[in-house]
């Protein structure tokens, strides 16, 4: 999976670009919300699977960041992590389904949310790739 990776600080880049590149994801990191929309933009339409932002950046925070890009592909995977999450309630309305990663999180509650969502439901998949909705949504 590629992923655009971003947080104001290199100490926090690099241990999340380590991570995630052990588990074979390919990585590409910005230092801001602004680097990481010129990123974004330089990049052929489709070519992040998921965008992995930190929340309070100078100059573009990660809530103004992930909404330009829902702006530019409304289909795009997101998730934002802080220490000090926003209020949902106070989200846009095209970010009312992010996902949000309270520091600290598990490496696995990371992962997971990476992870693609069940083709028949869009709800997250347990590690072992089944649905966490299967009477739900019907997946076996």
């Amino acid at each position: 999976m590629r992923i655009l990776l971003v947080d104001d600080t290199a100490m926090m880049r690099d241990l999340f670009k380590t991570l995630l590149e052990s588990e074979g994801h390919e990585v590409v990191t910005a230092n801001d919300g602004v680097a990481a929309v010129f990123t974004y933009r330089t990049m052929e339409d489709g070519y992040f699977d998921f965008v992995l932002s930190d929340y309070q950046m100078p100059r573009k925070n990660g809530v103004e960041l992930l909404r330009e890009i829902k702006h530019l592909n409304p289909k795009q995977r997101l998730a934002l992590m802080s220490a000090d999450p926003p209020n949902r309630k106070t989200l846009p309305p095209e970010l009312q389904d992010l996902v949000v990663l309270e520091k600290p999180f598990r490496t696995a509650e990371l992962l997971a949310a990476i992870k693609a969502p069940c083709s028949v439901c869009g709800q997250p998949v347990a590690a072992n790739d089944v649905c966490l909705r299967t009477t739900e949504c019907g997946k076996d």
